[in-house]
């Protein structure tokens, strides 16, 4: 996969992003959980897998709020049946070629 390609899918994402407050990165984390889910449906495990780092990211950098989306969604989308066997079709895949 090309850099321009994952640039592409960071801009993306990056449209999304806001910590400045907690009411904000509630509504950021639920926009990325959506991005997240809609890579998902399109069976797109790169844009899925970016996503959820993007909630990863979250996560760390709104530790010091208690209840943040970040961490909610970050763990839904890392137990995430769909993604879970997306991941392995797609590492599966590559150990083939």
């Amino acid at each position: 996969m090309s850099n321009k390609v994952l640039k592409e899918y960071r801009n993306d994402i990056l449209t999304l992003w806001n910590v400045k407050t907690l009411e904000r990165a509630d509504v950021s984390s639920y926009l990325i959980y959506g991005k997240f889910l809609n890579f998902l449906e399109q069976e797109d495990f790169t844009g899925a897998k970016l996503a959820k780092q993007f909630l990863r990211m979250g996560k760390v950098s709104c530790r010091g709020w208690k209840d943040n989306g970040f961490k909610k969604y970050h763990s839904f989308a890392s137990s995430n049946e769909d993604y879970l066997l997306l991941k392995k079709r797609f590492f599966k895949h590559c150990k083939q070629v």
